[in-house]
């Protein structure tokens, strides 16, 4: 069941290309669950599902527990997952969420490959800081907003925990159409 405050939100973001959801450290795996739960079952759309905190195994057993099993492919950055599974079509292995480029590069070709609407989805930005430094992640962020601006049909959600002193937040929140903070 998604988080009612979080849907209401969802529902109001027609013409929103890209925003950043800031949640508590607790919840924010159960509200990204959430946002990808709504874009599939009440929006009806494809998504990418990034993942820089959790390996796809860990995602895929989750979203199964939640019957949200169709229409989305994930880029797995923490390479853990590629002696566990075996090549899957909607499934892209990295090494590390340290190689800034090849996401961005992997994503770009996503957004080219579906090109019905879609939505793009990437957890836990804050990861990005234990393996690249803020000048890096906050370039990365904003080649992917800039992507979400010139591609009419994907929407690019960014989750990340909320801390004290978060330079993270304060340097990415121009990039974003809007900003949702939820517990």
């Amino acid at each position: 069941m998604v988080n009612k405050k979080l849907a209401e939100e969802l529902k109001r973001l027609d013409g929103t290309k890209n925003f950043l959801v800031v949640s508590n450290a607790e919840n924010l795996q159960k509200n990204v669950i959430d946002i990808v739960e709504f874009m599939i079952k009440e929006r009806k759309i494809p998504g990418l599902y990034v993942s820089l905190n959790k390996p796809y195994t860990t995602i895929r057993e989750i979203l199964k527990k939640r019957k949200i099993e169709d229409n989305l492919s994930f880029i797995d950055t923490l390479g853990s997952s590629k002696n566990k599974l075996k090549k899957k079509k909607n499934v892209l292995l990295l090494s590390n969420p340290a190689d800034l480029t090849t996401i961005a590069i992997s994503i770009g070709a996503f957004s080219k490959q579906v090109k019905a609407k879609k939505f793009l989805i990437i957890d836990a930005l804050s990861t990005l800081l234990i393996y690249n430094n803020l000048e890096s992640v906050a370039k990365f962020i904003q080649s992917l907003s800039s992507l979400a601006s010139t591609n009419e049909d994907i929407l690019m959600i960014f989750a990340t925990s909320e801390c004290k002193n978060d330079n993270l937040i304060q340097k990415i929140t121009p990039f974003f159409d809007k900003v949702i903070k939820i517990s």
